[in-house]
């Protein structure tokens, strides 16, 4: 086991995380400010140049996840809060809401008044940057929150105001997804796998506010939004596992099996009182590092490229989001869907079973 000290936030990536060779590549893009979301202008950028602006971006968009003194703690979003939010009238303005569920299921399920829906593979296409203000909450909605983790990372990354509708529609109306969504956190109840309560090490991070999500420069904007489309595109259904997700049935078979475990690592990215409250898995090599401070050089160094990487959050929203992250600087990296609640019982496996009670008004087109 590892628990990587934690590093200040505004530390610039080092030359770890500028270990290709440096070649010269073309990127496009106008100025992140660009309401247009344009990419058309022209640079001239290294490879080095390139790994240093994905790495320092990474430790932004982390560093400034939402704590828990914030209205929306972990970049959430409840079904509760949002209902509040549409129904009245001088705020119903200050969102926008994003739906990239399956189209089917925009048109068979209905939609959430006000929604615009995107096709989540296209999010990052100059049309549809396009369309998202930069002035107003976004608010990313998907069949379980675990895809929208992804949309909203990716969101944040490019410098807009994003959070994810917790639990994602499963937690609005009854949907099959909310069927999927109980079958992981009953099998959590169900299986009561082993975790560790013995807790190696401190977590200031917990007690540090966050920073501020800026904006990309110009220079980074076009840096980024490639390594977003990249991820995005990428074909979810027909990888080993698909949507980047990853379920406990399947973590527990692998480190039962001594080659599997050694290609595997467990990063538990939950703030120690989580740990503390609900225990962590001790079953194969593993990192406890608070997710806020993940982006700092130190940690993010520490962390094998050529393994398995499987993100360990409380109910998979907040791992979710650390994920693309991840990905997009190289990583293998998975998470293990619906968190610590789908291996044991949790503080918040009861909350989660709360979410899936209610039926909240949609539309249809």
């Amino acid at each position: 086991m590892i628990t990587v000290k934690c590093c200040p936030y505004r530390i610039v990536l080092t030359a770890v995380l500028m270990v290709v060779a440096a070649t010269a590549v073309t990127a496009c893009g106008d100025s992140a400010g660009d309401e247009t979301g344009s990419t058309t202008a022209t640079v001239e950028l290294t490879q080095a140049e390139k790994n240093r602006i994905l790495g320092e971006r990474a430790n932004v968009v982390l560093s400034s996840i939402n704590g828990a003194s914030s209205g929306y703690p972990d970049n959430l979003i409840t079904a509760e809060q949002l209902r509040k939010i549409i129904e009245d009238p001088e705020r119903a303005d200050e969102v926008f809401i994003l739906d990239t569920r399956p189209r089917n299921e925009w048109d068979e399920q209905g939609h959430i008044e006000g929604a615009t829906w995107i096709r989540m593979q296209d999010v990052a296409n100059d049309e549809n940057l396009a369309l998202l203000p930069r002035d107003k909450l976004i608010v990313c909605v998907s069949p379980t929150g675990h895809t929208a983790n992804q949309v909203c990372a990716v969101l944040r990354w490019l410098g807009y105001d994003a959070v994810i509708l917790k639990h994602g529609m499963a937690g609005w109306i009854q949907t099959p997804a909310r069927d999927l969504m109980l079958t992981d956190v009953n099998g959590g109840i169900a299986r009561q796998y082993p975790v560790n309560f013995v807790d190696h090490g401190t977590d200031p991070a917990s007690e540090e506010p966050a920073m501020e999500l800026t904006e990309p420069t110009s220079e980074e904007f076009p840096v980024l939004v490639e390594a977003a489309r990249e991820l995005l595109a990428d074909d979810v259904l027909e990888k080993e596992y698909p949507f980047n997700h990853i379920f406990a049935d399947v973590v527990y078979a692998r480190l039962q099996d001594p080659a599997s475990r050694d290609a595997m690592v467990l990063l538990d990215i939950r703030p120690l009182a989580s740990r503390q409250a609900a225990g962590h898995i001790e079953m194969g090599y593993h990192y406890l590092i608070n997710w806020r401070v993940l982006g700092d050089p130190e940690n993010l160094s520490s962390l094998p490229k050529d393994k398995l990487i499987v993100v360990i959050g409380d109910t998979g929203q907040t791992a979710g989001q650390v994920t693309p992250i991840l990905r997009m600087l190289g990583y293998d990296a998975v998470t293990l869907r619906s968190g610590l609640t789908s291996w044991t019982r949790t503080p918040d496996t009861d909350d989660s079973l709360a979410s899936f009670q209610r039926d909240l008004p949609v539309v249809q087109d």
